[in-house]
């Protein structure tokens, strides 16, 4: 009997997982469910223009940042490797130099600090900042687990964002 009940809870486990995800995909409006029986997914019809120009890189590139003016013949994988190294070198510089106090004006973007702040991973108040117990860990990963890290961090913050935004426009239907 203990192992029945054990797949039930864990059954349950997936499905309330399962419905969360999906309200939260119907609350940033990137899909309907439809009331039929049986229920079918459907992307909505601007979250599917959206993502064929995001995957296709048609549009006016907004969705990843405007095209560079540079010539893109010379952008080669060692420019590319640079780049990354660099940016990415920023972020952790950002994460450690706020461990005493100071941060180098060179670092990651103002949304990227907002992101490690929501993560924990550094805190700030009006006087100090530093380095929590959580950006400590993050420093000890190897880089694939500290992508990852960031991803799953940007994704649970980004319905927040969404809200936020949402409640900033459209204030007359929060209240």
């Amino acid at each position: 009997m203990q192992l029945l009940h054990w797949y039930h809870s864990i059954i349950l486990t997936l499905s309330r997982a399962r419905d969360d995800a999906l309200a939260i995909l119907t609350r940033l409006h990137m899909i309907t469910i439809t009331a039929q029986n049986p229920q079918m997914l459907t992307l909505t019809k601007n979250f599917q223009q959206s993502l064929r120009l995001a995957l296709t890189g048609g549009g006016d590139h907004q969705s990843f940042g405007v095209p560079s003016g540079a010539d893109t013949g010379n952008v080669t994988i060692e420019y590319l490797d640079e780049y990354a190294r660099t940016r990415w070198e920023g972020i952790l510089q950002y994460v450690v130099s706020s461990a005493g106090g100071g941060h180098s004006t060179a670092g990651p973007t103002a949304a990227v600090k907002q992101l490690l702040e929501a993560g924990r991973m550094v805190a700030q108040n009006r006087h100090t900042s530093g380095i929590t117990q959580a950006g400590f860990t993050f420093l000890l990963q190897e880089v694939n687990a500290q992508v990852w890290t960031l991803l799953l961090l940007w994704m649970e913050n980004a319905e927040l964002v969404c809200w936020t935004c949402h409640v900033a426009f459209f204030p007359n239907q929060h209240r």
